[in-house]
């Protein structure tokens, strides 16, 4: 206690050289690092810059979907001026379906009537326009343009994918009566048969006839109230001579969002 007394004023002296030096080393540290932080400013808002453009371009790609992909629509002369159109329609996103697609075909630089139709997620399927009025037929253009797509939610689909199998296509050599004159044709018949797990109120069957890889007919039946497991006979005769068919593609369509084509 006496030497604490007696260098009262030597430790009162030390303790503010102490405080003096915390001071000065708090300082000295803040002038330090708002250097350092400001120095590195410019690289830190880059990096968070990258960082928010990778992020919007994950989003873009996850949670936006990529285009409708449209093919080469192919020209079918039906005879000196009118034709048939058919175009391979892609929908490449597992995630998102499109519910309505309106579109329309352009012949000769001319547009025709709007067309509304599906396409399913990750699912293709063939667009036909049948007998549009040309020029001429062995020098007509086509192309189909997409007006606009009303995207849904693949998860939102009120019922799994149909199923359908196709069996015994047979074609036949045929002739049809077109203002009064008799032509050559071809009929096609196969038997389809619905293996989903709906009853549906009514089935689009496109049905494309290729030569090789070139689509040489097409045309489009309807089915209605067409019960689950139950088979169908799909009959089609193209009205106009087809050569050298090799393909018979036949590919029912069911809107997976239509919950109100179904019946029990």
């Amino acid at each position: 206690g006496y030497w604490i007394v007696s260098h009262k004023q030597t430790l009162r002296t030390w303790w503010a050289i102490s405080f003096m030096a915390i001071i000065a080393f708090c300082l000295l540290w803040a002038i330090a690092f708002f250097t350092i932080f400001f120095s590195q400013d410019n690289k830190i808002n880059a990096g968070i810059l990258s960082v928010a453009n990778g992020l919007g371009g994950y989003r873009t790609t996850v949670f936006k979907p990529q285009a409708l992909t449209v093919g080469a629509t192919q020209v079918i002369g039906r005879d000196g001026t009118h034709i048939d159109a058919v175009v391979e329609l892609t929908n490449p996103n597992q995630a998102w379906a499109g519910q309505t697609v309106k579109a329309h075909f352009v012949i000769d630089g001319q547009a025709l009537s709007p067309l509304n139709v599906f396409i399913n997620q990750a699912d293709h399927r063939p667009v036909i326009q049948l007998n549009a009025p040309v020029k001429n037929s062995s020098t007509a253009a086509a192309e189909l343009v997409i007006d606009d797509v009303s995207w849904a939610r693949a998860a939102a689909a009120g019922m799994s994918a149909a199923v359908f199998s196709v069996k015994n296509i047979v074609t036949t050599p045929s002739t049809v009566v077109i203002n009064g004159q008799t032509q050559a044709s071809l009929s096609v018949q196969a038997e389809v048969t619905n293996n989903s797990v709906y009853n549906f109120y009514h089935v689009d069957v496109p049905i494309v006839l290729l030569s090789g890889e070139r689509i040489v007919g097409a045309g489009q039946v309807g089915i209605d109230r067409w019960p689950t497991s139950v088979m169908r006979p799909v009959v089609l005769t193209v009205a106009y001579p087809v050569p050298d068919v090799t393909t018979v593609r036949i590919e029912p369509q069911v809107n997976r969002f239509d919950a109100g084509n179904t019946y029990r």
